[in-house]
């Protein structure tokens, strides 16, 4: 599994036990990640949500 999936999936834990919208500043915080680590998970989670549907 590549780091950035892996990222992605527990960024969707992180979101999903939250039960609220978060910043990338916390999403940052919880996974000790840069911005741009954070933002291109963010965007492959938005891409495999899409693909769910």
């Amino acid at each position: 599994m590549s780091d950035s999936v892996e990222l992605s999936t527990i960024l969707e834990a992180i979101l999903f036990s939250a039960g609220r919208s978060m910043t990338v500043e916390e999403l940052m915080e919880q996974t000790g990640k840069t911005r741009t680590e954070v933002s291109g998970a963010l965007e492959n989670l938005r891409a495999t949500i899409k693909r769910r549907r």
